[in-house]
């Protein structure tokens, strides 16, 4: 297997980093029982415990 690209390392942290900030605001607004077109947010599963890949510097 060869080792990751940076440009693949960027694309990676760049899709995380969206997946976080979905995540975080889906559970904002489930905490604070928002509505959205007259319904409750979405019921998500919450987790913080994500493998990293270990990329060589």
């Amino acid at each position: 297997m060869t080792a990751p690209t940076p440009t693949a390392r960027a694309e990676l942290d760049a899709n995380n980093k969206l997946q976080q900030d979905v995540a975080d605001l889906l559970w904002q607004w489930h905490r604070d029982g928002q509505l959205h077109e007259r319904s409750y947010a979405l019921y998500i599963s919450y987790t913080s415990g994500f493998r990293l890949m270990d990329y060589p510097d």
